[in-house]
């Protein structure tokens, strides 16, 4: 695999050979495994849809980890403006790691929408101080445009965070 991520998926054949491998793999958790061997590229729609249908597997994983790694690839993947709706639903999942995950996703991508700060501002605030997903919740603001109420939520948040890491 490494040498075929070498030549790179640009290659119509290292395409179609990695779509296989992920396309026979029933485990999510076996597809992630592919998917970190593959360099993310820029392709044609139609193509880079049949990954985002297999990374799509992935994030339905009853698995919390593999649903986390889904999200970050996804958003690698995913330069268009439908990851938001992805990276959204990984911010209200029930397991804190998913929506940390979501959280650094949306570094990762280049969406920065108001429904998407809101989550994020919900997660800093209401998220445990100075936890790993208030930190990366807070990272991912920093990226954003914040209103006046916004940045207020935002540096209570930040020095709740602060003043606990003191502690």
């Amino acid at each position: 695999m490494q040498q075929l991520d070498a030549i790179g998926i640009q290659d119509s054949q290292v395409r179609r050979t990695f779509l296989q491998l992920i396309s026979a793999q029933q485990n999510p958790a076996a597809k992630a495994r592919i998917f970190e061997k593959i360099t993310p590229a820029p392709l044609p729609p139609e193509d880079l849809a049949l990954f985002l249908k297999e990374l799509e597997l992935v994030r339905q994983s009853s698995d919390p980890e593999v649903r986390a790694d889904g999200l970050i690839r996804t958003a690698a993947w995913d330069r268009s403006e439908a990851v938001a709706g992805v990276l959204r639903k990984g911010l209200y999942d029930q397991n804190p790691e998913v929506v940390r995950a979501a959280a650094t996703a949306v570094l990762i991508s280049n969406v920065r929408t108001q429904e998407i700060k809101d989550a994020l501002l919900m997660q800093a605030s209401d998220a445990t101080p100075n936890s790993q997903l208030q930190r990366s919740a807070l990272e991912a603001l920093r990226d954003f445009s914040l209103n006046r109420e916004e940045y207020v939520i935002y540096h209570a948040a930040y020095d709740r965070a602060s003043t606990d890491s003191q502690k």
